[in-house]
């Protein structure tokens, strides 16, 4: 919880620092949060904070839902044995696998 601590203030400290992100684990349930936010007078100890915390769970249980995908889907264009590439509308190649 510290660590936590320590890195919400260091976010209220700076107005332009990205927000912070981080994971809360309670009775097996995953809740993700985002917070931005900054302290009045650059003050944290003064307790006057403006910001938002926004629960992101959805959110990131849908990113690591398209990172597993995209995982699997290399693998899968990795482990053909034929050459493969693909262009973007440009012409420009993108990517190609790398055949056995």
């Amino acid at each position: 919880m510290e660590y936590v601590e320590t890195k919400i203030t260091e976010g209220l400290a700076d107005l332009n620092s990205d927000p912070i992100i981080f994971k809360i684990i309670r009775n097996d349930e995953e809740i993700w949060l985002m917070i931005k936010g900054h302290a009045f007078d650059n003050d944290i100890s003064s307790g006057l904070v403006f910001g938002f915390i926004a629960d992101t769970t959805d959110l990131m249980s849908t990113h690591e839902a398209v990172s597993d995908k995209e995982l699997f889907l290399d693998s899968i264009f990795e482990a053909i044995p034929t050459p493969v590439y693909y262009k973007d509308l440009e012409s420009r190649y993108l990517n190609c696998n790398q055949p056995s």
